[in-house]
């Protein structure tokens, strides 16, 4: 004889009775899974022929629900749904929720594939909610506690936010809550710690979302502001129009070395110009030679654009908090000293050649180059003590070896 079935744990007793030629086999089932439910058959086979016999193990199983989170929270006026209600069970279980204490307002709750949604949160929907689950063989049940969160923002600005004079930002703000109980507004102020006055904003809704925009055009603190009844959430972002007063850079250049200058001291004023010249000019030494955190600008004859910012005069003999940009591979990196001098206070170099961002200085001829060592030849070269810090990974940058000098500026910080 033969058992046919899927079933994990189990044992088979056969008994055989010579009196009456009768085989007995029993198949003892132990603990049970879900699994094991399935077809089952039992066969005898002899050399005159065979029999079989079929059926089915079905298992009554008592509900029990897959567990989950039970502190749920959720914003007021937003759009919630409960987590999924599920049991195993057999014959199914029939799922059901029910508040602790309250009603679930049919315009605002239903109950779809076992799971609770709500139609903009109150503050009144705080409670506990149970979920049971039920057949004719026992009841399981879940409750979970439902917590309102205070009204807060969705989105806001990240501060601080720079930019060039001239553009505009746009500035937006938002929040879920009830939208027929919402305002907002953006307020401005010259500084930080001023109650500033209201600017015109512009409200938009997109579902149970307050959108609150307006645009910025001067430098200052705008605070965005949304209120729902009692409840009233601000934020503050600072906004600055740099200006850079460079001929040599586009707007887009001006951009990006704002955007280089960020995350340090230097880029919360204006930069003005110092001097702008073409060649070689002592004047940078009385002009702009005791001025600290300036820009260098350079564009030599063949368009490439390339400077630094040093935090430091010119006469300094240190290199300060400086680094080096080069717009011909759009990048920004650190002054890279030489290992044998960590000064700029090297042999041959003047103020008058401007500020000084490592070593050597960066040398670019107006004649013809045969040999810089050379004592026969006088050169004529124009130098911004840039130096060998921007030969920053072993290549040089920019295009000062390919072009001449064409124009530097200097800018100061003001």
């Amino acid at each position: 004889m033969k058992w046919i079935h899927n079933i994990t744990n189990n044992e088979i007793f056969d008994s055989y009775n010579y009196e009456t030629s009768e085989v007995t086999s029993t198949i003892k089932l132990t603990n049970l899974t879900w699994s094991d439910r399935g077809p089952i058959s039992c066969t005898a086979e002899s050399i005159l022929g065979n029999a079989s016999a079929h059926g089915n193990l079905n298992m009554l199983i008592e509900p029990k629900i897959k567990r989950f989170e039970i502190s749920l929270f959720a914003y007021i006026g937003s759009t919630f749904t409960f987590p999924s209600c599920n049991a195993v069970s057999n014959p199914p279980a029939v799922i059901s929720w029910k508040r602790d204490i309250g009603k679930m307002n049919k315009s605002r709750f239903s109950v779809l594939d076992n799971a609770v949604k709500i139609f903009k949160v109150h503050v009144s929907d705080e409670g506990f909610y149970t979920c049971t689950a039920t057949n004719f063989l026992k009841s399981d049940e879940i409750t979970v506690h439902f917590k309102i969160k205070p009204l807060q923002f969705q989105y806001v600005p990240i501060s601080p936010i720079r930019t060039i004079k001239g553009k505009t930002v746009l500035l937006s703000c938002s929040a879920y809550g009830d939208i027929s109980e919402m305002k907002g507004k953006w307020i401005y102020s010259n500084t930080y710690w001023n109650d500033g006055s209201e600017i015109t904003s512009e409200l938009s809704i997109s579902s149970n979302m307050l959108y609150v925009n307006a645009t910025a055009k001067t430098s200052g603190v705008y605070e965005c502001q949304i209120q729902q009844k009692k409840f009233i959430i601000k934020k503050k972002i600072f906004v600055n129009f740099a200006t850079i007063e460079s001929n040599i850079l586009n707007i887009k250049q001006k951009q990006q070395l704002v955007d280089w200058l960020s995350g340090e001291d230097q880029i919360s004023s204006n930069y003005a110009l110092c001097i702008r010249v073409s060649t070689r000019d002592e004047k940078l030494d009385t002009k702009c030679g005791s001025i600290t955190k300036t820009l260098t600008i350079i564009k030599d004859s063949a368009g490439c654009i390339f400077g630094g910012y040093s935090s430091t005069s010119m006469g300094a003999n240190t290199v300060g908090n400086s680094f080096l940009f080069d717009f011909n591979k759009n990048r920004k990196f650190k002054a890279k000293l030489s290992a044998n001098e960590k000064s700029c206070s090297y042999s041959g170099r003047k103020t008058s050649y401007g500020p000084c961002f490592g070593k050597d200085a960066l040398y670019t001829y107006t004649e013809v180059y045969q040999s810089y060592y050379s004592t026969n030849t006088k050169s004529i070269y124009y130098s911004s003590n840039i130096g060998v810090s921007f030969n920053a990974d072993g290549q040089n940058v920019g295009c000062r070896t390919s072009g001449d000098v064409s124009v530097m500026e200097i800018l100061y910080k003001n």
